[in-house]
Order: C-alpha cells, then structure tokens, then sequence
C-alpha cells in the first residue's frame, strides 16, 4: 500500500476538514458577497439536478434495476467523488465529470430506496404520502433557495429561509385539509 501524500486533494483532504468547522463562521451575520451567493446558486442548482435524478432512479429501480445495484453504485460513486478533486491543480478530473459522478450517485440512491416507495405505493392512501411528501419537500427546497438567492445578508438568509418555509408548509397543510380531510 502506499501513503497518500496530502496536497488538499483527494480523500486525505477530505477526512481532514471533516471535523473543522468554525463557530465564528457559523455566527457571522454580516453581508453576503456576489462569490458565495454564485455558488449557493450553483449548490441549490446540483441539489435540484440530483433530485430529479433520484427521481429518475426511483422510477428506474421500480421497473428494471435491483436495488442491491444501486447500493453497489451508490457507494462506488461516492468513494469517486470524494477521490476526486474539486480544484483544478493537479487534477485531471473535470467539474463537468464530477458533477456525472453527483447525478450519477442521485439516480443509485433512487434505486435504492425504490423498495420503499412502491411499498409505501401499494398502501391505501400511498399516493397523498408520496404528493405531500414531494410537495413539502419541494417547498422547503424553493424557499431556502429563494432565501440564498434574494437574501443580501446572512441574518436575512437564515429567517428568511425558515419563516418562508414554516410558512409555506404551514399553508400547504391547511390547503390540503380542505380538501383532504
């Protein structure tokens, strides 16, 4: 076996930075820079992309795939990923490729949980599980990228994103006690 050199690349960086978060970073209310609202918006976009692609999965381990595959899959391509590096010194691995890898480990993950969801399909009220499920979920979602996208400050960011996304499910529940109840 031989030593993996750290140069913060790979998965000796990885494992590194693990435990390393800053309290003084984590309470830091000031202003949002143009930098990192682009990059929450490239976050939020891979989010989205690796759901619909989970999504994709679900469909495709309800119909042909066995899920003992997705597991496989889901495991091979998050040890990929985490191999990879996501600067560009050094690495001979594109951002488009990892970002293949990320889509790729979405749709093994919806592979994997597809047992669950057709047996959740199969019961009598199954259908409004999955709906409100996906709605809410889908509501939080808009709502904390809402947040991070219109949001100038940080303070504003965090209430913004919880109150907006209390808010929404709160209105969603009632709207579907009308007519669900």
């Amino acid at each position: 076996f031989t030593t993996i050199k750290s140069n913060h690349m790979g998965l000796d960086h990885a494992f590194q930075r693990a435990g390393k978060v800053s309290l003084s970073a984590v309470l830091d209310f000031s202003d949002i820079s143009p930098t990192v609202s682009r990059h929450l918006c490239k976050v939020y976009t891979s989010l989205a992309a690796t759901a619909v692609a989970a999504v994709v999965g679900v469909y495709l381990g309800a119909t042909i795939v066995p899920s003992f595959l997705g597991m496989i899959g889901s495991i091979g391509f998050l040890l990929a990923i985490m191999a990879t590096s996501s600067s560009s010194s050094g690495s001979s691995v594109s951002v488009s490729t990892r970002f293949a890898m990320l889509l790729a480990f979405g749709a093994c993950d919806g592979v994997c949980i597809s047992p669950l969801i057709t047996s959740i399909l199969a019961m009598k009220a199954g259908v409004s599980i999955i709906a409100q499920a996906l709605i809410g979920a889908s509501v939080v979602f808009l709502c904390l990228s809402g947040a991070a996208l219109f949001a100038r400050r940080r303070s504003y960011f965090w209430l913004g994103g919880l109150l907006g996304s209390v808010g929404s499910v709160l209105c969603l529940l009632n709207f579907a006690n009308i007519f669900f109840a």
